[in-house]
Parts: C-alpha cells; sequence; structure tokens
C-alpha cells in the first residue's frame, strides 16, 4: 500500500472537531482507518481490552471474547495518535475492523462531554456538563500542549478565576480519566440568544406514498457515548452501530432524561419511538445507514444549540440526530470530528 506521509502539524490542522468538523481527504491513505476493499466489511466492535500480544488484541464485550489481528498500518488513538505499547490491559476499547478480524483503527478510552466553564485549575478547567437541557455534573478537563483548540482559547480573568471570554459553550473530546476528561480538541462557541429563525433555513420536507409519509430533515449528525444498557429506551449496545438518539419522543414541552421534547420551537421533528428506524445519509460522501432510536436527543431548542455550526461539506446548524459512538465510528472518526452534514429519512403512517 502506498503510503502518504503527512506532517503531524498540518495533519492537526486539518482536524476540526466538534460542531467545527471538517473533512480531512484522503484519510484512508493517512493510515487513520486502514485500507479495505468495500465499506460493507467494515464492522465496528467494541468492549474491554482483556489481552495482547505480538500481532493481535483480544477485547471482551461482557459476553464474549473477540481475538483481533493488528498489523504496521493498524492506526491507533489514545489521546493522540500513539501505538500498541500505550495500550494497557482494562482500556475501554473500540475497533474498526474487516469481518476478517483484521483491525484498521483502535480508539482507547474516547470520551466526549459538552458544557458550560465554571472554573479554572492550573491543568485545566470544570466543565459543567449538559445532556439534553438540564445540567448532568461536574467534571474536570485537563488540557495539555497538543491540545488543539477551535474557536479561540480560552483564558481565566487574574480577579474572578472565570473565562474572559463569558458564558462559554464548550465541546470537549478526549481520552477518558477518573477525574473527567484529557482534551485533545476542544470547539468554543459563545451561547447565543438570536432567535432560530435569524440562521439559514434547511430542508424540512414531507412526501405521502399510499396511507405512509415520509419525513425528511437535513441539518447534522453529532455522537454521544451510550454504554451498554444506558439511554432513555435501555437498548443502548456498544456492540452495534446502528443506534441512534431522536429528538421528540413525547409531546411534554420538555427535554429531559425522563421527558423527550428536544425539537419543539426548532426542527419540530415528527414524534417518533424506541426502536423506531431511521434513515442517516451523509450527503459529504453520499452514505448511508438504517439506525435504531436508542435514547433522546440532540437537544436543538436550547439556547446556543440550533445556531451552531458543522463545518463542512454543507455548513448545516442545527443537530437533527445523535449517533451512538459506534454508530458514527462507521461514517468518520469520532477522534477527529463531531458532526457531519446529512439527511434524515423516517416513514411512518401519514397522520
Amino acid at each position: 500500500m502506498n503510503q502518504i506521509l503527512v506532517n503531524r502539524r498540518r495533519f492537526l490542522q486539518a482536524v476540526v472537531m466538534g460542531i467545527a468538523a471538517t473533512s480531512i481527504p484522503n484519510l484512508h491513505k493517512l493510515g487513520a482507518t486502514g485500507t479495505a476493499s468495500s465499506e460493507e466489511e467494515i464492522e465496528i466492535l467494541c468492549g474491554t481490552l482483556y489481552a495482547m500480544g505480538q500481532g493481535w488484541l483480544e477485547i471482551h464485550d461482557g459476553e464474549n471474547y473477540k481475538r483481533l489481528q493488528v498489523s504496521e498500518n493498524t492506526s491507533i488513538w489514545k489521546g493522540f495518535e500513539t501505538s500498541c505499547s500505550s495500550l494497557t490491559k482494562g482500556d475501554d476499547i473500540m475497533v474498526k475492523v474487516l469481518k476478517r478480524d483484521i483491525a484498521l483503527r483502535i480508539w482507547a478510552n474516547l470520551g466526549r462531554a459538552q458544557g458550560v466553564i465554571t472554573g479554572f485549575r492550573k491543568s485545566g478547567f470544570v466543565l459543567k456538563t449538559i445532556r439534553y437541557c438540564s445540567v448532568d455534573k461536574e467534571i474536570f478537563v485537563e488540557t495539555l500542549p497538543h491540545t488543539l483548540w477551535q474557536g479561540g482559547q480560552l483564558y481565566p480573568s487574574p480577579t474572578s478565576g472565570k473565562a474572559e471570554n463569558g458564558n462559554i459553550f464548550v465541546d470537549v473530546i478526549g481520552e477518558v480519566i477518573p477525574e473527567g476528561l484529557r482534551a485533545s480538541l476542544i470547539y468554543l462557541v459563545p451561547q447565543t440568544d438570536e432567535r432560530f429563525e435569524n440562521f439559514p433555513e434547511q430542508e424540512i420536507s414531507i412526501t405521502p406514498s399510499g396511507p405512509y409519509c415520509t419525513y425528511s430533515y437535513a441539518g447534522y449528525a453529532s455522537w454521544f457515548n451510550c454504554p451498554t444498557g444506558a439511554g432513555r429506551c435501555g437498548t443502548c449496545n456498544t456492540s452495534r452501530s446502528d443506534q441512534c438518539a431522536w429528538p421528540a419522543l413525547d409531546t411534554c414541552g420538555s427535554c429531559s432524561w425522563n421527558c423527550c421534547d428536544c425539537s419543539k420551537g426548532c426542527k419540530n421533528q415528527i414524534y417518533l419511538w424506541c426502536g423506531k428506524d431511521v434513515k442517516v445519509i451523509d450527503l459529504c460522501q453520499n452514505k448511508s445507514r438504517i439506525v435504531y432510536i436508542a435514547d433522546c436527543g440532540p437537544c436543538q431548542n436550547c439556547s446556543g444549540f440550533c445556531s451552531r455550526k458543522c463545518n463542512d461539506c454543507k455548513g448545516y446548524v442545527t443537530p437533527v440526530i445523535d449517533l451512538t459512538r459506534p454508530t458514527f465510528a462507521y461514517f468518520y472518526d469520532p477522534a477527529t470530528r463531531g458532526c457531519f452534514s446529512c439527511r434524515v429519512e423516517v416513514t411512518v403512517l401519514c397522520p
């Protein structure tokens, strides 16, 4: 296989995370995903690193053990691009593989958090995380010299210890550590009070076909962590790469873990239910996948959510679906980006 060598600085400059995600040309050639004769041969496996040796590793998904081949073409991420020697037994592992069990890309302890800064420490900051439209918990985000910032960089005020930038919404991708996250990518966006209609209109269509109607929404897909057995439906499974969160499950006028009306006043997406199938079409690389609802989200009607932009081929500003981490990895590398422009389609009986 022909190798294309890329200067690390140029590579990092090309990488954009979270809402500022952008395409990295020829990612297969860069070794981030290895090579495959057909995308249909690709699958995503998740589990705990159980054992490893020369040219192989074994993961345990809670029920079964899976041994995978590792070669010099396998790329490995653990907070940054690294090698097999940095992997440790017990690591949370996600692997992109060929169905003949060849590992193309390995992610170790990959996590993501979104929220607002509440204070600074010497080596990072405290993040009040947000899931749905409510505060979840506070975690520590460690920053390092190689941490890549998008949309600016945070500086604490000398008097208050808070961000000089004001009330900043932060989207962090990095390695999970006991205190929270060790950030590899951080995107900052000031929260806004601008109304949703001030942003470019994006396609919403309804196509009837006999007794059925197909609803289509254009926006972007994001990703989130959903451990096995978790999620609003209790059906998230890290061994599956076909699950999602949908923002409209309940007509309750609120957006929380047990009350899912997170699209009202924004996209006003149709109300669906746990297990319903949804088609996700990537508008940048014309790739699609049928996914199934396992959770609630994304939260469109929170301040700042409808105004955030995915900087890729379409530049859409509103999330229309959340994909679980392995599902997003079927489309793109979740360590290097947090979104992609898409259209989601769902077919139900016409009202």
